[in-house]
């Protein structure tokens, strides 16, 4: 288990805590049917969609840079919201610790009293093992509040994604709030920074930012 590994590398006691709470959450959460809202910014452009769980759980589009959608714009969400459903992490499965490699945490203390935690990934899919390869994570307990996470995954080196794009700088932040109410660590906020090279030649960066909120369960 990732708490008892994280024991054996000299966890303090705040830290044994943090992370009972997170293997606690991911048996716990998974049981959980909840709605949220979320709101992803990416290049500029925020949109807002809420997600209704329940019977008839599905995906509305609420607002686009704070704007009412067009009746145009909601005819394109509903015919693309199959699409790319299924790729939606839910924000109360913490795939991240589920990927770590358990026998590469390490844990320091910092100057301001914060607990970092550093460890390797696993790859979610087979077409990631080389950029999961290239990757290292840590994680942040402020002092005195085991109830906030901050995950961070970097690149070490440049990595080829595919035959056309490589990867020179690769950043991801997870922050994960502990919700007393429903005994589970939920995400509430992701956000990426990718720089890299298009066909050897072209520099390409993409940022975006998605952040839950408004949970009911």
């Amino acid at each position: 288990a990732l708490a008892c590994v994280l024991c054996s590398c000299g966890a303090l006691a705040a830290d044994l805590s943090t992370w009972s709470k997170l293997e606690q959450s991911l048996a716990t959460s998974t049981g959980l049917s909840c709605s949220y809202s979320q709101a992803s910014t990416v290049n500029g452009v925020t949109t807002v969609e809420r997600f209704a769980a329940g019977e008839n759980a599905g995906w509305s589009l609420v607002s686009i840079d704070g704007k009412p959608p067009t009746q145009s714009e909601l005819n394109d969400y509903v015919k693309g919201i199959d699409q790319h459903i299924a790729d939606r992490p839910s924000p109360i499965v913490l795939a991240v610790a589920n990927i770590v490699v358990s026998d590469s945490v390490t844990t320091s203390q910092n100057p301001d009293g914060s607990i970092e935690y550093r460890f390797r990934l696993r790859p979610e899919k087979p077409e990631l093992t080389e950029l999961t390869k290239a990757l290292e994570g840590d994680a942040v307990v402020a002092s005195g509040d085991v109830d906030a996470i901050r995950f961070n995954l970097t690149n070490t080196h440049p990595v080829p994604y595919s035959l056309t794009f490589k990867v020179i700088s690769y950043r991801r932040e997870f922050d994960f709030q502990w919700q007393p109410q429903w005994n589970a660590f939920f995400r509430t906020r992701e956000s990426t920074q990718v720089d890299g090279k298009l066909l050897g030649l072209k520099s390409v960066s993409v940022s975006a930012e998605v952040r839950y909120f408004d949970f009911e369960c």
